[in-house]
């Protein structure tokens, strides 16, 4: 009797034993499993963080894949619009070389090719401000619901002053300290759409400008780079089939009066336009990436 007690009571030590033994296996193996979950639960945060990190600063750059999709596209719905208000801007050459083509080649001083070429500076401003409020009325971005000629009454004058000062301080910057002339010029591309939609004008547009443009001038400078580089390829082009020693079907149109000389003035034009969509597409990427 003594004896099969104490196997019992063996037995019952042996199974506590085992007992307890699994429990601590156990407990020793549920914190492996949280801990490779846990750590496995890490790895997707980091990857999300990462993305997160990665999809912001995509956010919050200005890519020039964007610019130049975001600049076809206008000019696929409004380019020819802009062109012909360019043409406007152009009128007094091209009506030079229509009616008076023998005075693009004449010799000394010709007072009519100076005073057309200077109404055509002067009326560059107000019509790429016109163009510019076309852009922006089609986006419902003028301000106050202003209309086409609100914008143009509002903006005429301003414009021109706004527009010569920066482009003249830009080109003597250029010429005299070349590299501070081209950031200059590259923080002021947008000041006439800041003029226009926003309706900040003088000093005050120069400086809105270059803060928008401040942490994109070397996107700005690749955009831009690329951009002259594609318009005096195509100007080229374009003298090049149009001149007297091209084909005879090239030299037997009516447009081709003195050489390419007219052919030019209607590609600079839509040229002009291009350009002025381009900085209208730019502000509007810098501004959707301020307001981010």
């Amino acid at each position: 009797m003594v004896g099969f007690n104490r196997s019992v009571r063996r037995m019952s030590l042996e199974g506590l034993f085992h007992h307890q033994n699994a429990r601590t296996q156990g407990s020793r193996q549920a914190p492996t499993v949280s801990g490779e979950k846990w750590v496995e639960s890490r790895r997707c945060e980091r990857r999300e963080a990462l993305l997160y990190g990665t999809l912001q600063r995509v956010e919050h750059s200005l890519s020039i894949k964007r610019l130049w999709s975001g600049l076809l596209s206008r000019l696929a719905g409004s380019g020819f619009q802009c062109g012909l208000l360019g043409l406007l801007a152009f009128l007094p050459i091209g009506g030079m070389a229509l009616l008076a083509p023998d005075q693009i080649q004449a010799e000394g001083d010709n007072e009519f090719a100076l005073a057309a070429l200077v109404l055509s500076r002067l009326l560059t401003p107000p019509i790429a401000a016109l163009m510019v409020a076309y852009l922006a009325r089609k986006e419902k971005r003028l301000p106050d619901g202003m209309s086409l000629g609100g914008a143009l009454r509002s903006c005429f004058f301003p414009s021109i002053g706004l527009v010569l000062a920066v482009a003249t301080f830009g080109f003597v910057a250029t010429l005299c300290l070349v590299f501070p002339g081209i950031a200059f010029l590259l923080a002021t591309s947008v000041v006439l759409p800041v003029l226009v939609v926003e309706g900040v004008s003088g000093p005050q547009a120069v400086k809105r400008s270059w803060e928008l443009t401040r942490e994109h001038r070397w996107t700005l400078l690749a955009f831009w780079s690329g951009f002259f580089g594609l318009a005096l390829t195509i100007c080229s082009i374009v003298a090049l089939t149009t001149t007297r020693m091209s084909s005879e079907i090239a030299k037997s149109l009516p447009i081709v009066q003195t050489d390419s000389f007219l052919p030019l003035v209607v590609t600079i034009s839509f040229l002009y336009a291009a350009m002025i969509a381009a900085s209208y597409e730019i502000h509007a990427q810098l501004v959707r990436i301020e307001a981010i």
